[in-house]
């Protein structure tokens, strides 16, 4: 038996318009995009958001230095 062709699927242009625009909309990176955390340079520490505010504050003690700009408390 021969081989039977396969035709190319056609797709209107409205459906790939339609397409682009979706993934125009989409986020390329939709977790680290949006929110962007404040961490110590040096231990790699949250200085701000949710993890500072329940975890890194009142149970270790972890504040932005007063002193150098980007370094935790611990790490002055």
């Amino acid at each position: 038996m021969g081989k039977v062709k396969k035709r190319a699927r056609k797709i209107s242009r409205k459906k790939i318009k339609a397409r682009k625009l979706k993934r125009k909309k989409a986020p390329s990176k939709p977790r680290t995009s949006k929110v962007v955390m404040k961490k110590c340079i040096k231990c790699k520490a949250p200085l701000s958001g949710f993890m500072h505010k329940y975890i890194g504050r009142p149970i270790f003690g972890i504040k932005p230095s007063t002193k150098k700009k980007g370094y935790c408390n611990k790490c002055e």
